[in-house]
Protein backbone atom coordinates (compact mmCIF):
# COMPACT_ATOMS: atom_id res chain seq x y z
CA UNK A 1 0.00 0.00 0.00
CA UNK A 2 1.18 3.37 -1.08
CA UNK A 3 2.20 6.08 1.24
CA UNK A 4 -0.19 9.52 0.91
CA UNK A 5 -3.01 7.10 0.47
CA UNK A 6 -6.37 7.40 1.03
CA UNK A 7 -9.13 4.88 1.44
CA UNK A 8 -12.89 5.30 1.37
CA UNK A 9 -15.00 2.17 3.32
CA UNK A 10 -19.34 2.67 3.62
CA UNK A 11 -21.68 0.20 4.73
CA UNK A 12 -24.97 -0.21 6.64
CA UNK A 13 -25.61 0.46 10.13
CA UNK A 14 -23.90 -2.71 11.96
CA UNK A 15 -22.22 -3.98 8.43
CA UNK A 16 -18.83 -4.81 9.77
CA UNK A 17 -17.24 -1.08 8.27
CA UNK A 18 -15.75 0.34 11.74
CA UNK A 19 -13.99 -3.28 12.75
CA UNK A 20 -12.34 -3.80 8.95
CA UNK A 21 -11.25 -0.09 8.69
CA UNK A 22 -9.51 -0.65 11.97
CA UNK A 23 -8.07 -3.61 10.91
CA UNK A 24 -7.21 -2.07 7.61
CA UNK A 25 -5.49 0.47 9.76
CA UNK A 26 -3.77 -1.55 12.26
CA UNK A 27 -1.84 -3.54 9.22
CA UNK A 28 -0.80 -0.31 7.51
CA UNK A 29 1.16 0.34 10.82
CA UNK A 30 2.90 -2.81 11.10
CA UNK A 31 3.64 -1.96 7.64
CA UNK A 32 5.58 0.70 8.49
CA UNK A 33 7.04 -0.55 11.55
CA UNK A 34 6.81 2.86 13.33
CA UNK A 35 3.74 4.05 12.21
CA UNK A 36 1.38 5.87 15.13
CA UNK A 37 -2.55 4.69 14.91
CA UNK A 38 -4.72 8.11 15.15
CA UNK A 39 -8.48 7.57 15.45
CA UNK A 40 -10.88 10.70 14.66
CA UNK A 41 -13.66 10.79 16.65
CA UNK A 42 -17.00 12.41 15.52
CA UNK A 43 -19.89 11.36 17.79
CA UNK A 44 -21.20 13.31 20.32
CA UNK A 45 -22.56 11.28 23.61
CA UNK A 46 -26.03 12.39 22.91
CA UNK A 47 -27.78 10.23 24.70
CA UNK A 48 -27.20 6.91 26.49
CA UNK A 49 -27.33 4.09 23.58
CA UNK A 50 -24.28 6.46 21.54
CA UNK A 51 -22.63 6.86 24.75
CA UNK A 52 -22.92 3.47 25.22
CA UNK A 53 -21.52 2.37 21.22
CA UNK A 54 -18.54 5.06 22.10
CA UNK A 55 -17.39 3.27 25.03
CA UNK A 56 -17.72 0.10 23.52
CA UNK A 57 -15.66 1.07 20.53
CA UNK A 58 -12.74 2.27 22.85
CA UNK A 59 -12.56 -0.89 24.66
CA UNK A 60 -12.51 -2.94 21.35
CA UNK A 61 -9.47 -0.42 20.41
CA UNK A 62 -7.89 -0.92 23.69
CA UNK A 63 -8.32 -5.01 23.95
CA UNK A 64 -6.44 -5.33 20.45
CA UNK A 65 -3.47 -4.41 22.14
CA UNK A 66 -2.87 -0.93 19.73
CA UNK A 67 -2.39 1.83 21.06
CA UNK A 68 -4.72 4.53 19.52
CA UNK A 69 -4.31 8.50 19.41
CA UNK A 70 -7.78 9.64 19.88
CA UNK A 71 -9.06 13.05 18.33
CA UNK A 72 -12.52 14.14 19.35
CA UNK A 73 -13.32 16.06 16.73
CA UNK A 74 -17.46 16.51 15.93
CA UNK A 75 -17.12 19.19 13.44
CA UNK A 76 -14.08 21.23 12.10
CA UNK A 77 -11.32 18.44 11.17
CA UNK A 78 -9.60 20.49 9.04
CA UNK A 79 -8.18 22.12 12.31
CA UNK A 80 -6.38 19.16 12.95
CA UNK A 81 -4.62 18.38 9.62
CA UNK A 82 -1.69 19.29 10.00
CA UNK A 83 -1.52 17.47 12.76
CA UNK A 84 -0.26 14.36 10.79
CA UNK A 85 3.43 13.21 9.30
CA UNK A 86 4.55 9.74 7.08
CA UNK A 87 4.32 7.99 10.13
CA UNK A 88 0.87 8.60 10.89
CA UNK A 89 -2.29 6.20 10.03
CA UNK A 90 -5.76 8.23 10.30
CA UNK A 91 -8.86 6.98 11.14
CA UNK A 92 -12.08 8.86 10.63
CA UNK A 93 -15.08 7.25 11.65
CA UNK A 94 -17.29 8.72 10.97
CA UNK A 95 -17.86 10.85 7.89
CA UNK A 96 -22.02 10.44 8.27
CA UNK A 97 -21.66 11.70 12.02
CA UNK A 98 -19.22 14.73 10.71
CA UNK A 99 -21.83 16.03 8.62
CA UNK A 100 -24.60 15.73 10.99
CA UNK A 101 -23.15 17.63 13.08
CA UNK A 102 -21.73 20.72 10.58
CA UNK A 103 -25.32 20.30 8.85
CA UNK A 104 -27.39 20.98 11.96
CA UNK A 105 -25.20 23.28 13.43
CA UNK A 106 -25.19 25.63 10.20
CA UNK A 107 -28.35 24.65 7.96
CA UNK A 108 -30.54 27.35 8.60
CA UNK A 109 -27.09 29.59 6.70
CA UNK A 110 -26.53 27.91 3.76
CA UNK A 111 -23.65 30.03 2.50
CA UNK A 112 -22.18 29.10 5.98
CA UNK A 113 -22.76 25.35 5.12
CA UNK A 114 -21.20 25.33 1.92
CA UNK A 115 -18.37 26.39 3.01
CA UNK A 116 -18.27 24.07 6.10
CA UNK A 117 -18.43 21.25 3.67
CA UNK A 118 -15.68 22.36 1.52
CA UNK A 119 -14.11 22.18 4.65
CA UNK A 120 -14.24 19.10 5.02
CA UNK A 121 -13.26 18.15 1.56
CA UNK A 122 -10.14 19.99 2.22
CA UNK A 123 -9.58 18.74 5.62
CA UNK A 124 -9.88 15.11 4.32
CA UNK A 125 -7.21 16.25 1.36
CA UNK A 126 -4.53 18.06 4.31
CA UNK A 127 -4.79 14.62 6.32
CA UNK A 128 -3.92 12.85 3.30
CA UNK A 129 -1.05 15.15 1.73
CA UNK A 130 0.34 14.36 5.69
CA UNK A 131 -0.24 10.95 6.92
CA UNK A 132 0.79 7.84 5.51
CA UNK A 133 -2.81 6.62 5.13
CA UNK A 134 -6.09 8.28 5.76
CA UNK A 135 -9.07 5.78 6.11
CA UNK A 136 -12.51 7.23 6.02
CA UNK A 137 -15.31 5.32 6.94
CA UNK A 138 -19.49 6.96 6.48
CA UNK A 139 -23.03 5.15 6.13
CA UNK A 140 -24.36 3.97 3.13
CA UNK A 141 -28.03 5.98 3.62
CA UNK A 142 -29.17 5.89 0.06
CA UNK A 143 -31.78 2.58 -0.28
CA UNK A 144 -35.24 2.46 0.84
CA UNK A 145 -35.50 5.87 1.64
CA UNK A 146 -39.63 6.27 2.79
CA UNK A 147 -38.99 10.16 4.60
CA UNK A 148 -39.17 12.70 1.51
CA UNK A 149 -39.01 15.65 4.48
CA UNK A 150 -36.61 18.60 2.58
CA UNK A 151 -34.79 18.34 5.16
CA UNK A 152 -33.84 14.51 5.02
CA UNK A 153 -33.06 14.97 1.63
CA UNK A 154 -30.82 17.99 1.95
CA UNK A 155 -28.81 15.85 4.02
CA UNK A 156 -28.42 13.35 1.96
CA UNK A 157 -27.44 15.18 -1.15
CA UNK A 158 -25.07 16.83 1.04
CA UNK A 159 -23.58 13.54 2.13
CA UNK A 160 -23.91 11.58 -1.54
CA UNK A 161 -21.93 14.69 -2.62
CA UNK A 162 -19.37 14.32 0.14
CA UNK A 163 -18.96 10.29 -0.96
CA UNK A 164 -18.90 11.14 -4.75
CA UNK A 165 -15.95 13.90 -4.31
CA UNK A 166 -13.88 11.66 -1.63
CA UNK A 167 -13.84 8.51 -3.81
CA UNK A 168 -12.66 10.65 -6.20
CA UNK A 169 -9.59 11.41 -4.51
CA UNK A 170 -9.42 7.83 -2.69
CA UNK A 171 -7.18 5.02 -4.23
CA UNK A 172 -9.38 2.38 -2.98
CA UNK A 173 -13.09 2.38 -1.87
CA UNK A 174 -15.08 -0.54 -0.29
CA UNK A 175 -18.61 -1.28 0.56
CA UNK A 176 -18.95 -3.50 3.26
CA UNK A 177 -22.23 -5.85 3.42
CA UNK A 178 -22.60 -8.81 5.87
CA UNK A 179 -18.77 -8.25 7.37
CA UNK A 180 -17.24 -8.71 4.09
CA UNK A 181 -15.43 -5.78 1.81
CA UNK A 182 -16.81 -5.45 -1.90
CA UNK A 183 -13.85 -3.54 -3.65
CA UNK A 184 -15.50 -0.76 -5.52
CA UNK A 185 -12.49 1.28 -6.97
CA UNK A 186 -8.96 0.84 -7.37
CA UNK A 187 -6.97 -1.40 -4.39
CA UNK A 188 -6.10 -5.36 -4.58
CA UNK A 189 -9.32 -7.18 -5.74
CA UNK A 190 -9.92 -9.50 -3.15
CA UNK A 191 -12.75 -10.24 -0.66
CA UNK A 192 -12.37 -10.55 3.07
CA UNK A 193 -14.84 -12.19 5.65
CA UNK A 194 -13.69 -9.94 8.72
CA UNK A 195 -14.76 -12.30 11.12
CA UNK A 196 -12.31 -14.65 10.10
CA UNK A 197 -9.00 -13.19 10.85
CA UNK A 198 -8.40 -13.29 7.19
CA UNK A 199 -5.36 -10.76 6.25
CA UNK A 200 -7.10 -7.35 4.72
Amino acid sequence: MEIHMLVFISGGVRSGKSSWAERLAVSKVLQLGNGRLNYIATAVRTDKEMAERITHHQKKRSADGFQWRTWEQPERIEKIANNFTEQDVVLLDCLTTLVNNEFFSFYKNQSVLKTRIEAIISGIKQMKARAALVVVVSNELFQDITDYNPFVLDYLKTLGYLHQTIVKIAGAAYLLEFGRARLMKGGEDRERDHDTGNRI
